[in-house]
């Protein structure tokens, strides 16, 4: 729509003030968008860390359990040598 002067008269001038209000009313919706697509950053960064650090302690279980089962084997090693050198003097 091209406005002349004059023209701003009867629906014209209705016409012009509805684009108008179109135009406000999309800046707030994109405003709305931005607002929403910020708060899914936020929510995604939030799901990443929680998966990071769900990830991090389950690394870690297992660590522990390694090396609880490395003990558990050093123990049965030294019990071995142990009953094994009490044999021998028998």
């Amino acid at each position: 729509m091209t406005l002349k002067i004059g023209q701003l008269n009867g629906i014209d001038g209705a016409e012009f003030t509805v684009s108008l209000s179109s135009v406000i009313e999309m800046a707030d919706k994109r405003e709305a968008r931005i607002g929403v697509i910020s708060e899914r950053s936020v929510l995604l960064k939030a799901e990443r860390k929680i998966e990071t650090l769900t990830l991090l302690g389950e690394v870690t279980r297992r660590y522990i359990i390694v090396l609880s089962a490395q003990d558990l084997i050093n123990a049965i090693c030294i019990a071995y040598f142990i009953s094994y050198c009490s044999c021998e003097k028998l």
